[in-house]
């Protein structure tokens, strides 16, 4: 774990977090920003995607953050369906690492942070991120394909705002929840489903 006494594991072919069906998933246009601890125990092979968070009602009508293996270039990327809202290569990632990564939509510009340094900063790709019928899913895309291999720790939807606009100084602490955060993930206690399979969260608690 970065922080605290836990973080969600997952192993490349199952594990993830479940948060529940929430209209906040719907960003709509507004500036939203999601971001978290991530330490890879290994990195996509090449052609392979690692789905951090997903939302996904079906094959057309989902989005993802991931990291893909294009060529040997780790590439981070936000899709809505089959379309690339941004794509941004990674300056280096090895495993057994911790990393902070931040999304960041603000003002209709799209940004990507690694550690806090911004790698792209995307102005024409606005587009509505809809309410969709689907839970919301940690280290997997949502209908049980491309699983992260490693450890995710406080991860953090914020909706309404857009808490970087450039470069800073990643967090060193344990988050506190605030008026924007619609989700913030610890993950130090994990409550389960009925079948004690699977993480279950509420959006608020």
């Amino acid at each position: 774990y970065k922080f605290g006494t836990g973080s969600l594991s997952v192993d490349g072919s199952s594990g993830c977090a479940i948060a529940y069906d929430d209209d906040r998933w719907g960003f709509g246009y507004e500036n939203f920003t999601v971001d978290y601890q991530i330490r890879y125990n290994a990195l996509p092979a090449s052609a392979a995607t690692m789905t951090v968070l997903g939302q996904y009602e079906n094959s057309t009508a989902n989005w993802t953050w991931n990291l893909t293996n294009v060529t040997g270039t780790y590439t981070y990327t936000f899709k809505y369906g089959s379309t690339y809202l941004i794509a941004s290569s990674s300056p280096g990632l090895v495993v057994n690492t911790w990393y902070h990564m931040a999304f960041v939509r603000y003002l209709g510009s799209w940004s990507v942070y690694q550690n806090g340094v911004s790698l792209t900063v995307s102005t024409n790709v606005d587009r509505e991120i809809p309410n969709l019928a689907a839970n919301l899913y940690v280290g997997q895309r949502g209908d049980g394909a491309n699983f992260v291999n490693g450890r995710i720790d406080e991860l953090r939807i914020s909706y309404g705002i857009a808490r970087w606009i450039a470069t800073f100084t990643s967090p060193t602490y344990a988050y506190l929840t605030d008026t924007y955060s619609t989700l913030l993930l610890h993950f130090d206690a994990v409550p389960s489903d009925p079948s004690g399979s699977v993480p279950w969260f509420n959006p608020d608690g």
